[in-house]
């Protein structure tokens, strides 16, 4: 039987020197790095499961010790996007905007050469001396870029074009909130739009005249979702321009 993930995770910890505790009743670690922050391995399995890596845990560690360095606003302002997260987190920003019963609209901090991100605390806002307004605004402009920079991939089954952004970020769901998001897609895929996030790297849209569609892609977002190190949500989603909300969920059984 192979390490676990725990038994990794306390050995980089330990290897680090930086003390830990743990709650066993809920798997929660509380890290002590200047402000001691609570860490949720539940992810990080999924992610070990899924890639047998047993490198992904020191990235992981490094990961959270840079959530713990407090940066600049003029140094954070260029990383910062809105992504859809599932709201089931037990440390979930406090900044989140509810879209659904299962996904908020998260304001995140991504760090390209890790290849992670973190949320936005409301703290966090006071130390930048900002407003939520300002994060809005800078957000925008940064999916925006991010979508303009990115690839939209296409596909045709039966008469339908499915599809999928291939971008440089960790996570697949800030192009989805882009305020181009209409200028890009339209053209190609049509508008409005009908889309899947079942994990952080796998987005599909169509365009949403394609009603039952959805029934081609239900077991592969309800597969995916299953097996992801980052799940998001099984719901599909409308998107317009009205913006973006749930309308119905693939059954996980």
């Amino acid at each position: 039987m192979g390490t676990s993930v725990e038994v990794l995770f306390e050995r980089e910890l330990e290897r680090r020197g930086i003390a830990f505790t743990a709650d066993p009743s809920t798997g929660t670690y509380f890290v002590q790095v200047g402000t001691p922050l609570s860490v949720s391995l539940e992810n990080l399995s999924r992610q070990y499961a899924y890639e047998r890596d047993p490198d992904c845990v020191p990235r992981f560690v490094e990961a959270i010790l840079h959530r713990a360095t407090t940066l600049s606003w003029s140094s954070a302002r260029e990383s910062i996007l809105f992504a859809l997260e599932p709201n089931d987190y037990v440390e979930s920003s406090d900044l989140r905007l509810p879209l659904s019963k299962r996904v908020d609209r998260v304001p995140i901090l991504v760090d390209q050469p890790l290849g992670t991100w973190r949320f936005i605390m409301r703290e966090m806002l006071k130390e930048w001396d900002v407003t939520m307004d300002d994060v809005t605004q800078v957000a925008g402009s940064a999916m925006a870029l991010a979508l303009t920079s990115a690839n939209l991939e296409r596909s045709e089954i039966d008469g339908v074009t499915l599809g999928f952004f291939e971008t440089d970020l960790p996570l697949k769901s800030p192009p989805l909130l882009a305020p181009n998001l209409k200028q890009i897609v339209e053209p190609l895929i049509g508008w409005p739009l009908h889309a899947v996030v079942p994990d952080q790297d796998f987005i599909y849209v169509w365009a949403a005249r394609h009603e039952r569609f959805f029934e081609r892609v239900a077991a592969v977002v309800v597969r995916e979702y299953s097996v992801a190190p980052h799940p998001v949500t099984t719901e599909l989603f409308e998107i317009g321009d009205d913006g973006i909300r749930a309308i119905g969920a693939f059954s996980e059984r």
